[in-house]
C-alpha cells in the first residue's frame, strides 16, 4: 500500500513515541528496562543472562563477550545495538567480520527484528519514497543507520560510533587495529548541536577463542570489560543448548577446541603444527584475498604460481579403514606456499573412482608437477594414459 511522505512523517512520529516509552532508566535506580522495551517494541523475553548483559553494556562502553557456541550472544548483542539505534539519533553501527556474509547474519538479527516489529517498521527512514531497509544495512527516522562489512572492506570516510566485532580470532589483527578501530573516534556530526547530541564511541565484541590471540591481546589491554561468560553446561541447564547435541559435540571436538570453544577458556592448541599458527595463516589468507578452489567441469583453475599435486594412496592393511587416499594442491606465490584444494577419498575406494577423480582434478588444475605415494602401478599407467589421450 503506497503512502505519501506526509502519513510516513506521522506514522514515524507516533512509533517514536511508542519507542521511547521504556528508553529512558528508572528514575530510583538508574536501571534501563531493557526486558519491557524488547517486549514492547518488537515483542523479544529476554532472559536472564540476556538482561545482565545488557545491563553490563550500560554501564561500559567497550565489552567482549566469549561464551559458549549457540548461547545467544550475538542475539543479545545486536538486540542491544538495535535498541541504541532506536533510541538515539544520529548513531552509526558498523557490523564486521572476517566476511561480508558474516557481517550480513548479524545484519539480520536487526533487520528481523525490524520487520517483526510494527513500530520499528514505522520508524525505517525513507528516501526519494524508498524505505532504507537492505541486505547490507538500513537507517531509521532518527538518522541512525547501521551498516555491515567485511574485515577489508573500504570503511575509511565512514562516522562509526557502534562497532559489533564478530569472530574476531578470524581477523587480521593489523588490519582491524590500523584501518577499522581508528574509525570511531569521532565526537561530531556535520548539521549536528554537538550540545543537544552525545557521540561516545562503543565496541562490542563476541566470538569464541580459536588459538589466534587477537581477542586475548585485546583484553590484556585493560580496555574491554568481559561480560559474564556462558559455558555449555550453563547453557544446557538454562535451557539454551540441547543437552544430548552438546555432549555429542564433547565427543567429537579435540580436548583444545572443547575447551576454547565450549568452555571458553583460551588454551593453547598442541597439533603438530600449533592453533594459532594456523589462525594466523588463514587471517593473512584473507587479506591476500585467497580462496578455496572449487573444481567445477568444463572450467580452468586460474594459477598465478607453480601448481602441484601432492597423492598418498590408500593402505592395504587388515582394516580397510587404515587409511585414505588424499590429493593436496598447493600453489606457490611469490615466497608463500599457499594449499588451494585438499581433497580426501572414503576407506576402500575402488582404483576406477580414484582414477576418474585424478583425471577431473587434473584436467581443472592443470598442475606442473606431481609427486605420489604408495599408489598402484597399473592404476597410474591407467591414468597417465587417459592425459596423454585427452591432451
Amino acid at each position: 500500500m503506497r503512502s505519501t511522505p506526509a502519513q510516513r512523517l506521522k506514522s514515524s512520529n507516533r512509533a517514536e513515541r511508542e519507542i521511547m516509552r521504556f528508553a529512558l532508566p528508572d528514575p530510583v535506580t538508574g536501571i534501563k528496562p531493557h526486558g519491557l522495551w524488547h517486549k514492547h517494541v518488537h515483542n523479544v523475553e529476554l532472559d536472564p543472562i540476556q538482561l545482565l548483559k545488557m545491563q553490563e553494556m550500560d554501564l561500559h562502553p567497550n565489552t567482549v563477550d566469549f561464551s559458549s557456541r549457540r548461547t545467544g550472544k550475538t542475539a543479545v548483542k545486536e538486540m542491544y545495538i538495535l535498541e541504541q539505534l532506536a533510541t538515539k539519533p544520529y548513531q552509526e553501527c558498523g557490523i564486521v567480520a572476517p566476511r561480508m556474509q558474516q557481517s550480513q547474519n548479524n545484519l539480520n538479527y536487526q533487520s528481523d527484528g525490524i520487520k517483526r516489529s510494527e513500530i520499528l517498521n514505522s520508524f525505517i527512514a525513507y528516501e526519494a519514497g524508498r524505505p532504507q531497509l537492505k541486505d547490507t544495512g538500513f537507517a531509521f527516522a532518527n538518522h541512525s543507520k547501521s551498516s555491515a562489512y567485511g574485515i577489508m572492506s573500504q570503511i575509511d570516510g565512514d562516522s562509526i560510533t557502534i562497532a559489533s566485532l564478530e569472530e574476531i580470532d578470524d581477523m587480521p589483527q593489523d588490519r582491524l587495529l590500523s584501518r577499522f578501530l581508528p574509525m570511531l573516534g569521532a565526537a561530531r556530526r556535520l548539521g549536528v548541536d554537538v550540545r543537544e547530541q552525545t557521540f561516545k564511541p562503543t565496541i562490542r565484541i563476541s566470538g569464541v577463542f580459536k588459538g589466534a590471540d587477537v581477542l586475548q591481546s585485546l583484553i590484556a589491554t585493560g580496555e574491554y570489560h568481559t561480560l559474564p561468560p556462558v559455558n555449555i553446561h550453563l547453557g544446557v541447564q538454562m535451557g539454551m543448548v540441547d543437552k544430548d547435541w552438546a555432549e555429542s559435540m564433547r565427543l567429537q571436538l579435540p580436548p583444545d577446541e572443547y575447551l576454547r570453544q565450549f568452555l571458553c577458556m583460551n588454551v593453547k592448541a598442541k597439533n603438530w603444527i600449533w592453533e594459532e599458527h594456523v589462525r594466523r595463516a588463514s587471517a593473512l589468507g584473507l587479506e591476500a584475498g585467497l580462496e578455496r578452489a572449487v573444481p567445477m567441469p568444463g572450467m580452468r583453475y586460474k594459477k598465478r604460481g607453480l601448481l602441484s599435486f601432492g597423492y598418498d594412496h590408500t593402505g592395504h592393511g587388515e582394516d580397510p579403514a587404515a587409511s585414505k587416499s588424499a590429493l593436496v594442491v598447493s600453489e606457490q606465490i611469490g615466497n608463500w606456499m599457499t594449499f588451494p584444494f585438499v581433497f580426501l577419498w572414503p576407506p576402500g575406494v575402488s582404483d576406477t573412482a580414484l582414477l576418474n577423480d585424478l583425471v577431473a582434478f587434473w584436467d581443472y588444475f592443470r598442475p606442473d608437477y606431481a609427486i605420489g605415494d604408495a599408489y598402484g602401478v597399473g592404476m597410474l599407467t591407467a591414468c597417465n594414459d587417459t592425459l596423454y589421450k585427452k591432451a
